[in-house]
C-alpha cells in the first residue's frame, strides 16, 4: 500500500522528456540546458577518471 501511495505522488512528476521539450520549442517557449556537469562528465572530454561511461555532452543536441 504504501508503494502505491509513493506512485501516486511520483505520476504527476514522471513525462516524456523529448516530447514535452519539444512541445515548448514548439510552441515558442525558451528551454535552457545546463551543460557543464555533462561536459566534465563525458567520455571523451571530461575530466578523467571522474567520467561517466559514455557520452553525456549537449553537442549531439539540435534543432530540427
Amino acid at each position: 500500500d504504501s508503494l502505491l501511495a509513493i506512485g501516486a505522488w511520483l505520476r504527476p512528476l514522471i513525462a516524456d522528456v523529448p516530447d514535452l521539450l519539444r512541445s515548448a520549442l514548439d510552441s515558442g517557449r525558451r528551454v535552457l540546458f545546463e551543460g557543464a556537469q555533462s561536459v566534465l562528465l563525458d567520455v571523451d572530454y571530461g575530466t578523467y577518471p571522474y567520467v561517466t561511461s559514455s557520452n553525456s555532452c549537449l553537442t549531439k543536441m539540435s534543432r530540427r
